[in-house]
C-alpha cells in the first residue's frame, strides 16, 4: 500500500503533514539536491592521465613498475595513499569507491566521509590473500545466474554480487 507524503504543484511543494517539515521541502527551497557517493562525484576534478598524480617525479616509474609487477594495469585508476599499506603500494590503486570501500573493510581501516567505516578493536588480522579479477567476476557471475538475475543488471546490484563473491574467496 503506498504512503502519499506530499505532492508538487507550479514547482512547490504541499506536504500531506503540515506540521512537520520535510526533507523535500527543504530541498526545494534551497534548489539543492542531497549529496551523492557515486564515482563520478567522488573523482570529480581528477584528471585519468597519470594515475600516480601528487607522487614525486622520482618515485613515479617505481611505483609504475611495481603494479604491473603486482598484476595492476594502472591506467584508468587513481592512487590514494591514505589506504596504502606501503609507499607506492599497488593496491592503493582504485577506479570506483566500491574497490576504496572493498581496502577499507578488508584492512580495517576507520574513514568518514563518501565511505563510511569504523575499524573494529582486537580485530582479527585479514587475509593477505587478494583473489584475481578473473576469478571475482567469475564467481559474480555464477552468483548472479543461481540468484536468476537477468542479463543486464544494475550496478548496485552487481556489486552487492561481486561483494558476495569477493568474501566468499577469502574464506
Amino acid at each position: 500500500m503506498r504512503k502519499i507524503i506530499g505532492r508538487i504543484s507550479n514547482g512547490k511543494y504541499f506536504s500531506e503533514e503540515p506540521a512537520t517539515v520535510s526533507r523535500m521541502q527543504e530541498m526545494l527551497d534551497a534548489r539543492k539536491g542531497p549529496a551523492l557517493g557515486t564515482d563520478t562525484e567522488y573523482f570529480k576534478g581528477l584528471g585519468t592521465a597519470d594515475p600516480f598524480e601528487g607522487l614525486p617525479e622520482a618515485v613515479k616509474p617505481y611505483a609504475w613498475k611495481k603494479a604491473l609487477a603486482a598484476g595492476i594495469d594502472p591506467r584508468g585508476k587513481r592512487y590514494c595513499g591514505s589506504v596504502a599499506l606501503e609507499p607506492c603500494d599497488p593496491h592503493a590503486l582504485i577506479d570506483s569507491v566500491g574497490e576504496m570501500r572493498k581496502i577499507i573493510e578488508n584492512n580495517n581501516m576507520t574513514s568518514e566521509g563518501i565511505i563510511n567505516h569504523t575499524a573494529e578493536v582486537n580485530a582479527e588480522p585479514r587475509s593477505e590473500y587478494i583473489p584475481a579479477p578473473d576469478i571475482v567476476e567469475e564467481r559474480t557471475i555464477d552468483i548472479l545466474d543461481a540468484q536468476g538475475a537477468p542479463d543486464i543488471v544494475s550496478r548496485k546490484e552487481f556489486e552487492m554480487a561481486e561483494d558476495k563473491a569477493y568474501n566468499s574467496l577469502l574464506r
